[in-house]
């Protein structure tokens, strides 16, 4: 039986974290003689590890990382839109259906400025999201809760790392398919390659020939060629902060130890 390297790692990770916990309960158990102090120890402990760093962490990056709003992205977006189309003569307002016009070129030209720009306005946004999620993740990693978490998180191609993953794969797909549309245009003599943007009533501006299902990149072989496969990450430094954890715990309770005092 094979064993993927998705559980392996969350095997390692949840041993390491358990371990962590279990060395914590030894050295508290030995610095004091009364239980019910080395549970309040332990209590204050699991409520910082576990509660408090990462809620913490989360505020802190909301406070470094702001995020856009949606008012001002649809405000942006409508500013730029009115930027670019103004930078052109007014005749590229006019569309009468015919592709073959002078001046569709132009009006191509612009259209494509401002669907790119309006793009960038809402990949601005989301990587504004995406940083202080990071950023919060970062910042929890002064929690062994939070190091747990990452790290499954990055081993399974889970949370922010496999919103980053999917991300990055949709917009390698969407080239894919943007360059197929592009070569199928090309091949027809009565389109006017015009290929440009998102819109859909000047559909005459580029072929509109059938095009069987078959032919569009969309097998799991096109797939691995263009680089969209499964990219999951491997959580070396979490490992080495769990690590360093452990071994100071472990050092802690040995010191305790070899000072404790069974009366």
């Amino acid at each position: 039986m094979k064993i993927s390297p998705a559980l392996a790692w969350s095997f390692f990770f949840s041993i390491l974290y358990i371990s962590l916990f279990i060395l914590v309960g030894m050295a508290a158990s030995a610095m004091t003689s009364r239980p019910a102090v080395a549970l309040v120890i332990l209590l204050v402990f699991w409520v910082l590890a576990v509660v408090a760093a990462p809620g913490v962490s989360r505020l802190l990056s909301e406070q470094m990382v702001e995020i856009p709003k949606q008012q001002w992205v649809s405000e942006e977006q409508g500013r730029v839109y009115v930027e670019i189309w103004n930078s052109y003569p007014p005749i590229i307002g006019r569309f009468t259906g015919d592709p073959f016009e002078p001046h569709m070129p132009m009006r191509a030209e612009a259209n494509q400025r401002i669907c790119e720009a309006q793009q960038r306005v809402r990949d601005g946004a989301s990587a504004a999201r995406v940083q202080q999620v990071l950023l919060a993740q970062g910042i929890s990693w002064i929690s062994p809760y939070g190091l747990l978490s990452d790290s499954l998180q990055m081993s399974c191609g889970t949370g922010i790392h496999g919103f980053n993953l999917l991300r990055d794969n949709a917009e390698r797909y969407r080239r894919i398919l943007h360059d197929f549309v592009v070569e199928r245009d090309r091949q027809d003599s009565t389109s006017a390659h015009l290929v440009y943007g998102n819109r859909d009533y000047e559909y005459r501006t580029f072929s509109t020939k059938e095009v069987p299902l078959v032919a569009v990149p969309r097998s799991s072989a096109m797939w691995s060629a263009a680089g969209l496969v499964d990219r999951r990450e491997t959580p070396w430094w979490q490992m080495i902060w769990l690590l360093l954890y452990n071994l100071t715990a472990g050092l802690v309770s040995f010191t305790a130890l070899m000072r404790y005092d069974p009366r």
